[in-house]
């Protein structure tokens, strides 16, 4: 598993992993989410299969507004490799 931080985006990455979990979010405000977030990604291999998505003030407060994994990557211990 490789974890990256705020790397570069592929959209229908995005979206795949997200109705992967039954989410609807409007594919033209995704990636414009992401540029105003703070993100880390989840990959095994070059398959995206998580994500979490949070907004700070870089101060005091952070708030994590999605965290999302494919159900076939969930409830398994997964290290970094």
């Amino acid at each position: 598993m490789k974890y990256l931080m705020n790397n570069k985006l592929n959209e229908t990455e995005l979206i795949s992993v997200f109705k992967s979990v039954g989410w609807n979010k409007d594919p033209k405000d995704i990636l414009q989410d992401f540029q105003n977030s703070y993100y880390v990604t989840a990959y095994e291999n070059d398959k995206l299969v998580g994500f979490a998505r949070a907004i700070s003030d870089g101060y005091y407060y952070t708030s994590i507004f999605d965290m999302v994994v494919r159900p076939e990557y969930q409830k398994k211990e997964l290290l970094n490799s």
